[in-house]
This record gives C-alpha cells, sequence and structure tokens, in this order.
C-alpha cells in the first residue's frame, strides 16, 4: 500500500510515498502541511510524518507506534501501539520529545476505537470480564468516566470512532452481527 493526495474537487492524484513497505493509516496535520503514518519497519511499527509538498519522511516515533493524530491546538501527536498486548493510547510533543502513556486500557487489536478533542480523549474498553463501554479522559484533569455502555464489541483492526470538536457527538464502528453458513454438495465424488 502507498500514499496518494487527491484535492477535495477531484482531479490527478499526486503520489506521496512509494516504498517497498506499506503506509498505512494516514491522517492530516491540522495546518494540512504534513502527513501522519505507520509503517513496519525491521518488524516494528513506526509513526511516521511527510511535508505533503514533498521531501522526506521522518520517524517520529518507533516501538510499536500506530494510527497518529495530531490534537485540536497541533500541539500534541496522539497514537497507539502496535504488536503488544495492551496498546493503549500515547501522546507526543509534535516538536518532539518523550512520549507518554495517558490509558493503558486499550487492546492493541482494537487500535481505531479511540478519538481526541481539543479537551477530552475518547477510548473503548474491552475487559476480560465486565462491561464494555467507551470512556472520556479529561486531558486537564486526567479524571476518566464512562460515557456509554457497549452491548457490542466495536470493530477491530481499523480506525473507527470518531468525536466532534464541541464534544456534542461520538461516533463509533461496531459489529452487531457475525455468521458463519455451511453448504452440503450432494452428489460430490472425490476424483
Amino acid at each position: 500500500m502507498d500514499l496518494y493526495v487527491i484535492g477535495s474537487n477531484g482531479g490527478e492524484p499526486k503520489v506521496l510515498a512509494v516504498t517497498s513497505e506499506d503506509e498505512l493509516v494516514p491522517s492530516f496535520s491540522r495546518d494540512g502541511r504534513s502527513i501522519y503514518y505507520s509503517v513496519e519497519i525491521e518488524g516494528t511499527w513506526s509513526l511516521m510524518r511527510m511535508p505533503i509538498d514533498g521531501g522526506k519522511a521522518k520517524r517520529i516515533q518507533g516501538e510499536g507506534a500506530f494510527a497518529g493524530q495530531e490534537s485540536p491546538d497541533g500541539c500534541w501527536v496522539y497514537f497507539t501501539r502496535r504488536g503488544q498486548e495492551v496498546g493503549g493510547v500515547w501522546r507526543m510533543p509534535v516538536a518532539g520529545g518523550a512520549a507518554e502513556m495517558l490509558v493503558g486500557e486499550l487492546p492493541s487489536r482494537f487500535w481505531g476505537q479511540w478519538a481526541v478533542s481539543a479537551t477530552g480523549l475518547y477510548y473503548a474498553i474491552f475487559p476480560g470480564s465486565g462491561t464494555q463501554s467507551i470512556r472520556r479522559l479529561d486531558l486537564a484533569s486526567r479524571r476518566i468516566s464512562d460515557v456509554v455502555t457497549l452491548n457490542h464489541l466495536p470493530s477491530t483492526f481499523e480506525r473507527g470512532m470518531s468525536v466532534t470538536q464541541d464534544e456534542r457527538q461520538l461516533v463509533w464502528s461496531q459489529l452487531d452481527y457475525s455468521g458463519i453458513d455451511i453448504y452440503v454438495v450432494d452428489g460430490f465424488r472425490a476424483p
């Protein structure tokens, strides 16, 4: 998989990154001048940042960093980690610096079930036993509160949650039904 960009009015796609690795889960920086994406380098996921007008991509976080997204104020990069039992949600300054884990209860297979607003981080939890829910971490006080109880598991292995910046609406994808069909072939004979 490679990265392309196209104007919102259509036109010819512009190639941003074509490498031997898969460039996954792209997102724009808040100023629209850069793109964050994830790439697996030597068996470990890394978060990259590339200027939209061309130029070399820069690895801004290794150690399994995945699915980066810039904060609304453009000061932080939020991400999760893949390849670990608990991915959690982390952040680091856009200008560079140490990463800090904000919440550790997000399993890595649900890496896309989180969203950030100006004042809160929303994420889904799936305890081994107990209630599944979406929680909110207040970014100033670090207080955690439950927002909604889930009756079904959110989708795995894809980005599936978003929050409006005024935090009046939250949207997520979930798996409502899964099934398997069994077929019988009459008169089957082995060759």
